[in-house]
């Protein structure tokens, strides 16, 4: 797999990053494998670049989720702000 750049991510739609994000995960995964069986030659080199290509792509799915939650579209879940400010319920003050 080639190295993808953040340029050629940007232009994906979400969908696209998402089904190309899953091929490289289950790609490096079998590599994995097969290096951990010992039978992987041609491909040794190629963990380290697929590794940072799938956090690239992580890295711009984040991105998108954080723009559309800036643009007011947040769905709310878990993860997001607490509405006391992220106070601990005792008073958070020291003792």
């Amino acid at each position: 797999m080639a190295r993808l750049t953040m340029d050629a991510i940007r232009a994906l739609s979400e969908k696209d990053l998402r089904t190309r994000l899953q091929e490289a995960r289950s790609d490096l995964v079998k590599i994995r494998g097969e290096a951990g069986k010992g039978t992987i030659k041609k491909d040794s080199g190629n963990i380290r670049p697929m590794r940072r290509n799938v956090a690239r792509m992580m890295t711009r799915l984040s991105e998108m989720r954080l723009e559309q939650e800036a643009a007011g579209g947040g769905r709310g879940g878990p993860g997001g702000k607490k509405a006391d400010g992220g106070k601990k319920a005792d008073g958070g003050g020291e003792e």
